[in-house]
């Protein structure tokens, strides 16, 4: 793979376990350090999401957009990783696109009806979107368990595929075949 840019905000080719796993750890752990650093503690929440979407008092309101432009930084980057993972294992990388819009109509539903998207709703106010409530998270952990095995244990296809010649990682020539 070529230029940091073309490997952290292009989600085209492939790449290898190895790749795809010191990028990825790379990726989060500057999430992790920024996070600490505008918000002044750590959080277990992916990087600035809980910032955007719930009104904290130590928060000020004017960094919003700063929040939102961070977070941006931080989820492409991954989604782009996982892409490409997926493309070595033959699959479609919009499969990453589909977990972050899991990932969001979480938050989304989460700012949307407060707790009563994951703990139910005493109240009823939500009674309308239980379903959704429910449905959402659920298959977002799927989604998440599905994309750590496929892209983070298992190999890639070790032959050119559609989407681009094997990463540099594997074994396999052409004239061994």
């Amino acid at each position: 793979m070529g230029s940091l840019s073309e490997m952290l905000f292009s989600a085209e080719g492939r790449i290898g376990r190895r790749d795809y796993w010191t990028w990825s750890i790379l990726v989060n752990l500057l999430a992790l350090a920024l996070q600490h650093y505008v918000f002044g503690r750590w959080t277990a929440v992916p990087a600035f999401l809980d910032a955007l979407f719930y009104d904290d008092p130590w928060r000020p309101d004017e960094t919003t957009i700063l929040y939102g432009v961070v977070a941006a930084l931080t989820l492409w980057p991954i989604v782009c990783l996982n892409a490409k993972r997926w493309h070595d294992r033959g699959k479609s990388g919009f499969i990453a696109g589909i977990v972050m819009v899991l990932g969001l109509a979480c938050y989304a539903l989460r700012w949307l009806y407060g707790d009563a998207a994951y703990y139910g709703d005493p109240y009823g106010y939500a009674s309308d979107f239980a379903v959704l409530m429910r449905v959402v998270p659920s298959l977002y952990t799927i989604f998440l368990i599905w994309t750590f095995i496929e892209c983070g244990l298992m190999p890639g296809q070790p032959r050119a595929n559609s989407y681009g010649p094997p990463s540099d990682g594997y074994r396999y020539y052409e004239s061994e075949a």
